[in-house]
């Protein structure tokens, strides 16, 4: 069958039409393939310095950790113990008393009574030779307290009780000795306030 000229002509008009549709057609699939593809790349990248970055921060709070205890463990190495342990020795007259509980805290605090500051407490505990119980009190007053001067106090027997006998051995300031966690003094009189009596004394005391 012959077509007719005008068919013809819209056959050849179309033709141009159906080529730039093809072409176009080519060219989106390919960007769509292209971004496609940049995507991926991205992705991959972007997941890559997720990683990197999450490992250096692991790292650095490791870093950080080992830098903090190490410190930790360094100021409890140079500070003076304190707390429920420790022990020393206490000789009072002619009896020696092992001390086999230790309290001690080196940081000033204000006093109770008499104004000023207590610059340091020690404090032990042990038992003599009669079973009775023994605590050594050991207290520095500064020199704006009523009491100023290192205060030494051994109690024997149950002081809750009232049954307990106290002596007291009230001395100049610096007498008692302090070398990192020990504290001590020698040749120290003691007196008995309630029997009139006196005695003397040394003692260590380890925290």
């Amino acid at each position: 069958m012959l077509l007719s000229k005008t068919e013809t002509l819209r056959g050849h008009k179309n033709a141009p039409t159906k080529l730039i549709f093809t072409l176009c057609a080519l060219s989106l699939l390919f960007l769509v393939s292209g971004c496609g593809d940049d995507s991926s790349v991205d992705t991959d990248t972007g997941d890559a310095g997720a990683a990197a970055a999450i490992e250096s921060d692991t790292g650095e709070e490791a870093s950080d950790t080992a830098t903090d205890a190490a410190a930790d463990d360094a100021a409890e190495q140079a500070a003076p113990a304190e707390g429920g342990r420790g022990g020393g020795q206490l000789i009072l007259g002619d009896e020696t008393i092992t001390l086999d509980s230790a309290f001690c805290h080196f940081e000033p605090q204000p006093a109770a009574a008499g104004g000023g500051q207590i610059l340091f407490v020690a404090q032990a505990s042990g038992t003599n030779a009669a079973g009775e119980e023994v605590l050594i009190d050991v207290s520095r007053f500064d020199q704006d307290s009523q009491f100023h001067g290192d205060s030494i106090v051994v109690d024997i027997g149950d002081i809750f009780a009232g049954e307990s006998i106290s002596w007291s051995g009230d001395s100049p300031i610096d007498t008692v000795a302090i070398d990192g966690s020990s504290v001590s003094a020698t040749n120290i009189g003691f007196s008995n306030l309630d029997e009139f009596t006196e005695t003397t004394g040394s003692f260590e005391i380890n925290c």
